[in-house]
Order: structure tokens, then sequence, then C-alpha cells
């Protein structure tokens, strides 16, 4: 029997992710009922100061980058990619490894596959959002990340990270 390589595992994970999602349908402009256009015609745009900007979805960011690999249970795959629940790393009291592995990858352990950084791809606010959100997840105990760490961290490593 052939072996698979761990980035083919991985490729065929994404791309099976990516067939189970659904487009979304809208209707064309020309159908939308006289009523409710005269009511978004009568309705003037929020002005900046009453926008609310929301806070990312960290679930919906580890769904997205996280979960093919470390799974939704965080339980991660044996010999592949290693377990989020539990993980000292994510418990540590000081979360600046947690994000700097999520900014800068990883790949300091032979027996699991490599991964990716997230710094030129997720904004300091989006990494705050999925180490919290994997830090407060299965158990875990970990404390809430703030922006302000991930600036931090990020700033400590400007070679290694892209903004």
């Amino acid at each position: 029997m052939k072996r698979i390589s761990l980035s083919t595992l991985c490729t065929l994970a994404v791309l099976v992710a990516c067939e189970r999602r659904q487009p979304v349908a809208t209707a064309p402009p020309d159908h939308i009922e006289p009523a409710v256009a005269a009511a978004e015609e009568a309705t003037p745009p929020p002005t900046a100061s009453s926008q609310q900007v929301a806070a990312p979805d960290g679930a919906a960011i580890y769904a997205a980058n996280c979960q093919m690999c470390h799974q939704a249970t965080g339980e991660g795959l044996a010999n592949a990619f290693p377990a989020l629940k539990g993980s000292a790393i994510v418990n540590n009291l000081s979360a600046n490894q947690l994000v700097g592995i999520i900014l800068q990858g990883y790949d300091a352990r032979a027996e699991y596959g490599v991964m990716p950084g997230y710094a030129a791809s997720l904004t300091d606010a989006q990494v705050a959002a999925v180490a919290t959100y994997v830090r407060q997840s299965w158990s875990n105990t970990g404390t809430a990340v703030a922006t302000d760490l991930v600036q931090k961290v990020r700033a400590e490593s400007p070679s290694k990270l892209a903004r």
C-alpha cells in the first residue's frame, strides 16, 4: 500500500471541505418587491459613527484555517497534527508562544506536520480571536488574548512576520 504524504492529505482535506460548501442563492436585483425597494431607498445609510465593527468570530476563523488539521474537537490527528485540547502551550498563563505559532507557523517536532504561519493572511484582531477561541474551548483554561498582545508579538519578529 502506498503512503500518502502529509501535504497531500491536507490538500485533500481542504478540497473536500471546499466541495461541501454550497453557494448562497440570491435573487437578482430586478426581483426586489417595490415596497422593499422603496423602504431601502428611504432609509439613509448608517454613518461611520453609528456603525460598530463586529469582533472577528474566533470559531469561524478556526473552522476555516485550523480545523482540517486540529479537528473540530481540538484533538488533532495522531502522528500528524498535535492536539490543542489540553495543550500546555494553549493553556500557558502567557499566550505569547501560541500567538507566535499562529503568526509564524511551527516546524519543531518531526512527528507532526508543518504548520504554516498566518501572519500575512490574518489581522491582529483575527489572530486574537482564534487564539482566544482555542484557549477557551475543549475544557482549556486559558484567558482571552488581546489584540495588543498580538501586535506586540508581531512587532518582536518583524523579519519573520508580514503585516
